[in-house]
């Protein structure tokens, strides 16, 4: 229970797929610096026409970030979200660009747990001139940044900031 005078927090989301959110914690060893320039898009499968039959695997990066969480591999997770700079994602194919001081064998480290998870075989390109998007890091940090900015546009927010010299927006 909160102090007296100070209002309850709110109730948690419910929990599960739809509703998880990233955990916001800074990365443990070197953080990867965000490129200021437009992330160009992560080219994806299109319908199910790109989909082998009998593919149990994730069909997005969004779904690979999700596995990983779900299936609980911190080290593989992490560097994941630090080091990768997306450019294709398909089923059974990933090329990306690696971060600066990415671990040489993230590529065969992930090859190798989706086989294991998914039975089916993964051809991922680990290319440091192809030209990718934000890593999953960088991107959570964004989108911080923009509910953080959001948030100070609000009239109600911003006449607080105004009437308590000081105070800062801690979270969104």
């Amino acid at each position: 229970m909160e102090a007296p005078g100070k209002p309850e927090p709110a109730a948690a989301p419910a929990s599960g797929p739809a509703s998880e959110t990233p955990v916001d914690m800074e990365p443990a060893g070197q953080t990867p610096q965000a490129d200021p320039r437009p992330a160009p898009p992560v080219e994806t499968s299109q319908g199910n026409a790109d989909i082998p039959d009998g593919f149990h695997g994730p069909a997005t990066f969004e779904a690979l970030i999700a596995l990983l969480r779900e299936k609980r591999d911190i080290a593989l997770q992490s560097d994941i979200e630090r080091f990768v700079r997306p450019v294709v994602y398909k089923p059974c194919s990933f090329s990306f660009q690696p971060v600066e001081g990415a671990p040489s064998d993230l590529s065969q480290r992930l090859a190798r747990r989706l086989q294991e998870w998914t039975g089916d075989r993964w051809a991922i390109l680990a290319d440091p001139d192809l030209k990718g998007g934000e890593t999953w890091f960088e991107r959570r940090q964004r989108e911080k940044r923009e509910r953080l900015e959001n948030a100070r546009q609000d009239p109600a927010v911003s006449e607080a900031l105004r009437l308590f010299p000081g105070a800062e927006i801690v979270a969104v």
